[in-house]
């Protein structure tokens, strides 16, 4: 019995343009439904009397309940940015430039994978992806070097299975490894690449580093926009991030459904990434693309106790005036599969990321927009049934009404937008069940901060299980 391919092998050039010209072709689509959507729902709230809302104090019938609508429609300003990121960004985020074929190597690019060591068959999975799509390609005009940078104890744990990838240096960070501020973690690990990455590829203005996750593979586009970015960006201190998928392993759990929206964030957020005075914020810690006397500059040494080094560098290559850009193609990674590990990943996120925010300086306008953005996620938990509340409740205005209707036709196409790119690397089809598997993400997701908030993260690292099998 022959044995199948493996998923990456079927993720060409010519299955990404596909994909992202069916989604471009959709804009118009989508546009009408926010309209109609935004004009019927307004139409309702001022139109019925049998609804008996209140068009003005809505708060004289139920002061118990006036915030509700305030609360729900303060996400307006945020889908509308991320409206505008789709309709006006999205063909710039997502086409390539024509290029002319390279003229031998010009640069060296390290393909980095940090891991603690306890996803193996992730790791090899990720490799093999790029060993594939750059053997596939020789014409390339960068040098591939892959390095698998595994914590000491990992390595050891499953010894065989990491000396048993091909294509790949292992480097090993020592048990007793410090730094000089004694930073921990996934940026320990960072600062140890770097040293050692220094030593080989000293040439720094022609050393690019991507970052990969264990799960992060990468297809024939994403090796093309690698190629893209270092030629078209070469003699620039630059950045790159680009549109991340979560195809792999994908069968509909709540999780995974939920995951959706982190594509669509990047198709919105991209579109603003390389503007200098950049308040909308774009950080990866995988997919990510830059300049190696960016990262030695950064240095990674960042003290103890943070794990937020992904937004950490994002700060810093700010203030050591790199440029940002979008990186063409897409990394396909997995989801958490549960939605307990859904929420403790949140968990990370949140506290971590509003550790950073209340102590780094940062511009005004950025510090506003993630503030905003933080607190949006907070109500989203409490204003989605307390919004049906204020129904039974006759609480409303006409002003209300028309930004309901335009809220719930951004999020559902947000969805779908997002959607017509997974299903493109995927064979599966929307059914009730996946729309009610992807409500209880989206529930889970909303409580997230809250959970955040009242819960305690171990001492120790929280491993979110993703070394499912690849299909």
């Amino acid at each position: 019995m022959a044995m199948k391919r493996p998923a990456y092998e079927e993720w060409t050039m010519e299955r990404y343009r596909a994909a992202v010209a069916n989604l471009l072709r959709l804009r118009s689509a989508y546009l009408l439904v926010i309209l109609i959507a935004w004009a019927a729902v307004g139409i309702l709230f001022w139109s019925d009397d049998s609804w008996t809302f209140s068009t003005s104090l809505w708060w004289t019938t139920s002061p118990g309940f006036w915030w509700v609508p305030i609360a729900w429609c303060s996400s307006f300003p945020m889908l509308l940015i991320a409206g505008w990121g789709y309709f006006v960004g999205s063909p710039r985020t997502l086409l390539f430039m024509p290029l002319a074929p390279a003229r031998g190597k010009s640069s060296d690019v390290v393909f980095t994978l940090l891991t603690l060591g306890s996803a193996p068959s992730t790791v090899a999975n990720s490799v093999a992806s790029v060993c594939y799509w750059t053997s596939q390609h020789p014409e390339v005009s960068f040098r591939t070097n892959i390095w698998v940078v595994v914590e000491e104890k990992g390595y050891l744990a499953h010894k065989a299975q990491f000396d048993a990838i091909e294509g790949a240096r292992i480097v090993i960070v020592p048990l007793d490894f410090e730094t000089t501020k004694g930073t921990g973690k996934k940026a320990r690990a960072h600062y140890y690449a770097t040293q050692e990455r220094r030593a080989a590829f000293p040439d720094l203005e022609h050393t690019w580093v991507y970052h990969h996750d264990d799960e992060t593979a990468l297809g024939e586009d994403a090796i093309f926009g690698i190629d893209e970015f270092v030629r078209v960006h070469a003699g620039e201190r630059a950045i790159g991030y680009g549109v991340i998928l979560y195809d792999q392993c994908f069968s509909w759990r709540p999780s995974q459904v939920q995951e959706l929206t982190r594509t669509s964030n990047d198709l919105s957020s991209l579109t603003f990434i390389d503007r200098h005075d950049n308040a909308v914020g774009m950080y990866h810690g995988s997919h990510s693309l830059i300049r190696a006397d960016i990262e030695d500059d950064f240095g990674w040494d960042i003290g103890p106790g943070t794990i937020s080094e992904d937004l950490l560098l994002d700060i810093g290559a700010h203030r050591l005036g790199a440029t940002f850009y979008a990186l063409h193609g897409f990394a396909h990674e997995q989801a958490a599969l549960t939605v307990r590990d859904q929420l403790k990943q949140r968990r990370r996120w949140i506290q971590e990321a509003l550790g950073v925010y209340g102590g780094e300086e940062l511009p005004l306008s950025r510090r506003v927009v993630a503030v905003y953005s933080y607190g949006v996620w907070f109500m989203s938990g409490a204003t989605i049934p307390l919004m049906f509340a204020s129904l039974w409740f006759h609480i409303g205005s006409l002003v209300a009404g028309t930004l309901f209707g335009f809220i719930w036709a951004s999020m559902l196409t947000s969805y779908h937008r997002s959607w017509m790119l997974h299903r493109a690397y995927v064979d599966h089809r929307w059914t009730a069940s996946a729309v009610t598997w992807g409500i209880v993400g989206a529930l889970a997701d909303g409580f997230a901060p809250w959970y955040a908030v009242f819960t305690r993260r171990p001492k120790h690292f929280e491993v979110v299980a993703k070394d499912a099998p690849h299909v």
